[in-house]
């Protein structure tokens, strides 16, 4: 069975996911070959095992360098289970790619994840709860046994969050309609969560945040989570801020901000006097939604592969349309190997209502034909 050949460590779910949904085997070598530690890292691994429990028949070989992969998916099976995540990475770094594959599943999936929920590198739970799945909403055509919920939050270096997922599969995903305009921004929420601290540091969160989003949008409120006991604080201390805005066509747009924590008392030390005051990273995270809400489009940066692959996977004949704001590398770097897995081109042209001087306010509008891909593996009654 010919192969199809990567190189390099980058967009590593990317490669695996498509892999999966085409049925496609691949490769990929020289994983950080030059690299202090060369190989697959600790969380790539722990990726590997999370498809290997949703799946029959996957299986791989990595060679004794660690460098090189070879592998064969098996058939998407889903159910019940639960998966540690650890605390390389946050839950959201397995999850979001769960998104794509949940609704192709034989059985329904109901998933525990364990690990962390907020940090700095990847979207908070909140950010795929509020904006994530009300899009993947749209393609299943219910809301129905689709759920994510926040049973304890975990922050570095010590994670102890523990979510819940819950997605229905589907025969066939619907086409993506009445896409093309935002709208205007009709609401902002915010959630303000702390962890073992003192709750005020959740309503300074907040209302540093109102402060400067009350002078763009009149109604803004913000929500505090205090989570205290072992039981949902998790085992490290800390606090952030998720701002979701919601315009009058219900598209959202999400960001957030979680403070540092250090894996050590020595960075501890160092690390509180250079920390952001809860004020500061109010503002910081008011600021980054501004500037999302400034670059636009029916979804935002952080579900733009979303919308893309799945408007892909739609029923055959079915043109779905979406308007974008800038295209994210991740996503220009998707439709890449959607052209390779599937053989399928986006149509990209300029939104002519909105071109402007400056390429970061530019909208762009893109389409496709679904390729009608169906759930084999769902038994239809």
């Amino acid at each position: 069975m010919a192969l199809e050949e990567f190189s390099g460590s980058f967009y590593f779910r990317q490669r695996l996911v498509l892999a999966v949904l085409s049925g496609k085997s691949i490769r990929i070598s020289k994983i950080r070959q030059k690299d202090e530690h060369p190989g697959l890292s600790g969380y790539e691994l722990n990726f590997l095992a999370l498809l290997a429990k949703i799946t029959n028949g996957t299986s791989w070989i990595i060679d004794e360098t660690g460098t090189k992969l070879t592998f064969h998916p098996g058939l998407l099976s889903g159910g019940l289970f639960e998966h540690d995540c650890q605390t390389d990475r946050s839950i959201t770094y397995y999850l979001e790619a769960l998104l794509l594959l949940a609704p192709f599943t034989k059985q329904s999936i109901e998933v525990i994840f364990t690990g962390v929920t907020n940090d700095q590198i990847d979207p908070s739970i909140d950010a795929i709860r509020h904006s994530s799945l009300p899009l993947l909403q749209k393609f299943l055509g219910t809301d129905e046994g689709l759920e994510l919920k926040i049973l304890a939050r975990g922050l570095r270096p010590n994670g102890g969050g523990k979510v819940r997922f819950t997605c229905p599969s589907k025969l066939k995903l619907r086409p993506l309609r009445n896409m093309e305009d935002s709208g205007l921004i009709r609401s902002i929420r915010g959630i303000a969560f702390t962890c073992g601290m003192s709750p005020s540091m959740g309503n300074r969160l907040g209302e540093a945040a109102k402060k400067i989003l009350k002078e763009f949008v009149a109604d803004v409120y913000c929500y505090t989570d205090q989570c205290k006991s072992d039981r949902n604080a998790g085992r490290s201390k800390g606090y952030g801020i998720t701002l979701i805005a919601e315009t009058e066509k219900g598209i959202r747009y999400a960001v957030d901000v979680t403070s540092e924590q250090p894996r050590s008392p020595d960075e501890s030390t160092e690390q509180n006097k250079t920390m952001e005051t809860a004020e500061e990273m109010g503002e910081r995270a008011a600021l980054l939604l501004l500037e999302e809400i400034y670059r636009g489009g029916c979804v935002g940066s952080i579900n733009q592969g979303l919308a893309l692959l799945l408007m892909c996977l739609g029923q055959n004949g079915d043109v779905s349309k979406i308007q974008t704001g800038p295209l994210s590398p991740f996503t220009i770097q998707l439709l890449r190997y959607i052209k390779e897995f599937f053989s399928v081109e986006f149509r990209i042209t300029a939104d002519s209502k909105t071109i402007s001087d400056s390429p970061e306010n530019s909208k762009i509008i893109l389409s496709c034909v679904g390729i009608g891909y169906s759930n084999l593996s769902k038994t239809v009654s």
